[in-house]
């Protein structure tokens, strides 16, 4: 009788850990299946969004009546050529001379100040004696100033 028992108690734990295991295997399966078909509509999808690039390539040609873009990189060139970025441009301007080159002589000197009323050098005209007589004036103005506020401040002896 004892063995029966033990017999019976065995075939129940074995149909218990086959069952709960049976689940896990059914679980697990069914994640790998899910996970699987998910991996297969974003395949799907990534060849559907590249498939609408190429239209959308092909249309842009056809409709702006450029040339293929090229696959490669950008390229650009020096001077009078053309670029080649994707699309046919006009060529550039001519390359400009460096800054001090130039077609013509510039003077390397300041010519010297000289009023542009009557012509004395070292003077403008706003400071010229002769065209503009009040602007001597002005220098012996501050010059009497400044004597005067000398003479107000020098302690008396």
């Amino acid at each position: 009788m004892e063995n029966f028992v033990y017999e019976l108690l065995q075939s129940v734990i074995k149909n218990v850990i086959d069952c709960k295991l049976y689940r896990r295997v059914s679980r697990v399966t069914h994640i790998i299946l899910h996970i699987d078909e998910e991996r297969k509509q974003e395949e799907q999808t990534l060849r559907e969004l590249e498939l609408q690039k190429i239209r959308l390539q092909i249309e842009t040609q056809r409709v702006v009546g450029l040339q293929p873009l090229p696959s490669g990189p950008k390229r650009y060139e020096k001077g009078s050529e053309t670029l080649n970025v994707g699309r046919q441009v006009s060529s550039r301007k001519p390359e400009r001379l460096p800054k001090r080159e130039y077609s013509h002589e510039v003077p390397n000197e300041r010519s010297p100040l000289k009023c542009y009323g009557c012509g004395k050098p070292g003077v403008i005209k706003s400071r010229c004696p002769s065209c503009n007589p009040n602007s001597s004036q002005g220098t012996e103005v501050a010059t009497n100033h400044i004597n005067a506020y000398t003479a107000q401040t020098k302690s008396p002896d």
